[in-house]
């Protein structure tokens, strides 16, 4: 960023008023898209897999857990409603 001032002729605070208000225009965070409640908790991975490989759920994931990740949980997902803002 700073050769590119130089070589441009830009005043470096003016470079950083321009990233200051890019930065004002994005959101604070990264919102949640999905809210994940744990459905069973197994000691190998491959059973782990089956079960997710047999449930009908759309969204499933399997995480490691316990001390060490020595365990493997499987989590459904569901989709997080945004809040309607009130006029």
């Amino acid at each position: 960023m700073f050769a590119i001032s130089v070589l441009t002729g830009y005043n470096i605070n003016v470079i950083k008023e321009i990233q200051m208000s890019e930065e004002s225009n994005k959101p604070k965070h990264n919102p949640q898209k999905y809210s994940w409640k744990n459905l069973k908790t197994f000691n190998t991975y491959l059973e782990a897999k089956s079960f997710k490989d047999s449930s009908k759920e759309p969204l499933l994931k399997i995480k490691r857990t316990g001390s060490g990740g020595t365990k493997f949980t499987v989590k459904s997902g569901t989709k997080v409603q945004k809040k309607q803002k009130e006029v």
